[in-house]
């Protein structure tokens, strides 16, 4: 390319995300995981286990320093539903160890969120998700992100043959239609009536223990 010769690899980090041939987050997200059970580990003895913190403070600790780990760059995640799974599973085990509850307890997960003030992790990925829906939809029409957002399939152009995979637009549809609109008209509230969609996603992404499958 222009002279030079380009490496072929599998994947490769960019801006601190991992970039996979498969055009999937699977390596970026199990990577992510990984880093947020080594802060786990790490803040066991001097927060988790003091008794001097309450449990509040400690949530808190939580999200500052362990979810700000975990979701660095999720509003481009494109999940399957085992990532889904695996995410929550990490939230709600997290929480367990916080809270100091045994798995002997029988504490369910909703009473576990409520107790905490938390939400599924995939409830917060979805609201930045939507959240980032709405800010692109307002960028100038000649700008990069906003013709993607906006592009159609060429003229003549067949999908192949088998199930579509999972993209990013519409896992944003499907969200979508959880605030009772379609896309496109998620698309015009957010470019006329950014108020309006910022307290629709609110209401939407506000689930405590409602919808562990998003």
């Amino acid at each position: 390319m222009c002279g030079e010769n380009v490496e072929i690899t599998e994947t490769f980090t960019y801006l601190g995300s991992v970039i996979h041939r498969s055009a999937g987050c699977e390596p970026e997200v199990k990577r992510l995981l990984g880093w947020a059970w080594g802060v786990m580990d790490s803040l066991n003895d001097g927060v988790w286990l003091c008794r001097h913190l309450c449990k509040r403070t400690k949530v808190r600790v939580f999200r500052s320093l362990v979810l700000l780990v975990l979701l660095y760059g999720c509003e481009t995640w494109t999940l399957t539903a085992d990532l889904r799974r695996r995410l929550n599973s990490f939230g709600t085990m997290s929480l367990r160890r916080i809270l100091g509850y045994h798995w002997s307890d029988f504490v369910s997960n909703q009473r576990l969120l409520m107790e905490s003030g938390m939400r599924y992790v995939t409830c917060i990925i979805r609201e930045r998700q939507l959240r980032l829906y709405g800010h692109v939809a307002r960028f100038p029409e000649v700008d990069p992100a906003h013709r993607i957002l906006c592009a159609r399939d060429p003229s003549g152009w067949r999908r192949l043959r088998g199930r579509p995979h999972v993209s990013w637009l519409r896992q944003v549809h499907r969200f979508c239609e959880e605030m009772g609109m379609g896309q496109a008209a998620a698309w015009r509230m957010a470019i006329r009536r950014p108020r309006e969609y910022r307290r629709r996603v609110n209401a939407a992404t506000r689930c405590q223990g409602a919808c562990p499958h998003t």
